[in-house]
């Protein structure tokens, strides 16, 4: 089934679930980086456009909106994009500066600004397709530090 949903980063997955290892899919895919405070503000630099989830562990929809992030993330990489993931458990300031109330959320980033949030049931193919339709960030913009909306 991880084979289905995830080709080649899927059959890592597998073959390390049957050897008994422990697997975080988040953490260990190529197409998801693992942000925080140190490395949010880079990584929306260096992104055109980038879809971060913000999440908490122990939250069942976040736990569902997993797979879909994962697959959304492999089958929709492009020059420019990029995917995150924010640990509101352990990145909690960050969490707060973002206005993260709810969980999971997804915001989309353009530019390094924030551009919108997704607020439907996750499925891979509609958080494929917001990534996708997101604006070309302005050449202008120069990748500038990101700007919370209410400063």
């Amino acid at each position: 089934m991880l084979e289905t949903l995830f080709g080649a980063e899927g059959e890592e997955m597998a073959k390390k679930l049957n050897q008994g290892e422990e697997v975080v899919p988040f953490l260990q895919s190529r197409s998801i980086k693992q942000l925080g405070e140190r490395n949010f503000n880079k990584f929306l630099r260096e992104k055109d456009t980038a879809l971060v989830l913000f999440y908490q562990p122990d939250c069942h929809m976040c736990m569902s909106a997993k797979p879909h992030f994962m697959k959304a993330a492999i089958n929709n990489p492009g020059r420019g994009r990029g995917y995150g993931i924010v640990d509101c458990s352990r990145e909690t300031d960050l969490c707060d500066e973002e206005k993260i109330r709810k969980f999971p959320s997804f915001k989309l980033y353009v530019g390094g600004k924030l551009l919108g949030s997704y607020n439907q049931i996750p499925h891979y193919e509609t958080l494929g397709e917001f990534v996708a339709n997101a604006p070309a960030a302005p050449t202008n913009m120069n990748h500038k530090k990101h700007v919370r909306d209410d400063l």
